[in-house]
């Protein structure tokens, strides 16, 4: 068990150790000047509530009437936030980043679907 081969008392100063949120080059090593760029510009339309509200119901609104924005919305907002969308796509993922050093957490999500 982790928590009992550190010891309590150095638990924190060992995961300290072994992850570090200050290094970011090592985090972004994995994607290119272009991929950051478009990420960056992503992240500063959302820093505002307003373009999140407006986005929301302007996406929604578009899914609803057939308009064709998914490939939009997977190449932005779910290519930041997602790993993929299936078990297969995830690990090819993880073993993308892991190339590069850097760790992965599985989360599961489902979302506008009706039933589990």
């Amino acid at each position: 068990m982790f928590v009992a081969y550190f010891g309590r008392a150095n638990l924190r100063s060992e995961i300290r150790k072994m992850i570090d949120f200050d290094q970011t080059e090592i985090a972004f090593k994995a994607k290119s000047d272009e991929t950051l760029k478009k990420r960056q510009f992503i992240f500063s339309t959302m820093k505002y509530p307003w373009q999140i509200t407006i986005g929301t119901f302007l996406t929604k609104f578009s899914l609803c009437i057939g308009l064709p924005v998914r490939k939009f919305i997977k190449s932005t907002i779910f290519d930041i936030f997602c790993g993929g969308e299936s078990l297969d796509r995830c690990i090819k993922t993880v073993e993308e980043l892991e190339r590069f050093g850097i760790g992965c957490v599985f989360d599961y999500a489902v979302e506008g679907e009706k039933t589990e």
